[in-house]
C-alpha cells in the first residue's frame, strides 16, 4: 500500500515539475498556442468546432495537431426550418483529424513572421442529406412513377410538361452520405500577435490540398432514376477532390 501511494506520489511530482519547469521556460518566449476557428461553425456542409494545439520547436521550426468535431447543424441555419424545402433538414456528424509541420520563412514585420506548412488529415463523416439530381427527361405519358417522387416544385403532373412530351424536371432526394477522406494541404500562415504581450492572435492562413475519398449512400429512394447529384461533393464512390482551406483562427500564447 505504500509502495503504491509513493508510486502515485512520485507520478504526480514528476508532472507538476515537468508543468511548472514548462511554464517558467515559456514565460520568457511562449511556445505553446491555443486557436479556436469560429468561422468553421458556420459551413453549410460539415460545420464544425475546430481546435488547434501549436508547439514552437527549435530551429523556427513548429508542429501543429487539429480536432474538428462536426456538429448537427450549421450555426447559420440553427433552428431554421424552412417547410417548403426540406434541405434545411440537413444534419451531419463526424471528426477530422489533422497534424501539420510548419516552418517560419520570413519577417514580415517585428513581431509577425511569414509561416510555410504541410498538413496530413482525416476526415470521417456522415450526414443525412436532401439534395436535388441532375435534371430528368422524361415523357409525360408514363405517369406511374410521378406519383413517388417527390420534386421541388410539388407532384409532377401533365399541366407541369404542358402539350410537349417531354420535360425537365429536378427532383429531391432524402438519404444518409456516408465517407471517408485521407488528404494533404499546402498551407501559408500570416498570424498576427495584437496587445502588449503579445499573447492574443489573428491567424490567417490559405492554402491548396488533395484528398481522397471513398464514399457511399444509404436509403436513396430515386436512385434507379438519378445517376448524379448536382453536387459533386455528395457524388458516392471513390473520388479524388482538391481543397482550397481558407480562414482565419483566433488564439493565446503561453
Amino acid at each position: 500500500m505504500k509502495k503504491k501511494s509513493m508510486k502515485q506520489l512520485s507520478l504526480i511530482t514528476f508532472f507538476l515539475v515537468l508543468g511548472l519547469s514548462g511554464f517558467a521556460q515559456t514565460k520568457a518566449t511562449p511556445k505553446n498556442i491555443l486557436t479556436i476557428n469560429p468561422f468553421r461553425s458556420l459551413r453549410l456542409y460539415n460545420p464544425a468546432i475546430q481546435f488547434t494545439y501549436t508547439r514552437n520547436l527549435a530551429n523556427n521550426f513548429a508542429i501543429k495537431i487539429t480536432y474538428d468535431h462536426i456538429i448537427k447543424h450549421s450555426l447559420l441555419t440553427w433552428g431554421i426550418y424552412d417547410q417548403n424545402d426540406r434541405r434545411s433538414e440537413n444534419t451531419h456528424k463526424g471528426y477530422v483529424l489533422s497534424i501539420e509541420f510548419m516552418k517560419k520563412v520570413s519577417r514580415i514585420k517585428k513581431e509577425n513572421h511569414l509561416f510555410l506548412g504541410v498538413a496530413l488529415f482525416y476526415r470521417k463523416a456522415s450526414s443525412n442529406i436532401t439534395a436535388a439530381s441532375n435534371e430528368l427527361l422524361i415523357s409525360n405519358v408514363i405517369t406511374d412513377y410521378f406519383e413517388y417522387l417527390e420534386y421541388r416544385n410539388g407532384p409532377l403532373g401533365f399541366s407541369d410538361c404542358g402539350n410537349s412530351w417531354f420535360c425537365l424536371v429536378e427532383n429531391l432526394d432524402r438519404f444518409e452520405h456516408h465517407k471517408k477522406d485521407y488528404g494533404i494541404n499546402f498551407l501559408v500562415h500570416y498570424p498576427v500577435y495584437i496587445g502588449k504581450k503579445k499573447r492574443l492572435l489573428l491567424d490567417y492562413q490559405t492554402g491548396i490540398g488533395i484528398f481522397y475519398r471513398n464514399s457511399y449512400h444509404v436509403g436513396r429512394d430515386y436512385k434507379n432514376f438519378n445517376r448524379k447529384l448536382n453536387a459533386v461533393y455528395l457524388s458516392s464512390g471513390k473520388q479524388i477532390l482538391l481543397n482550397f482551406p481558407i480562414t482565419m483562427l483566433i488564439g493565446y500564447r503561453f
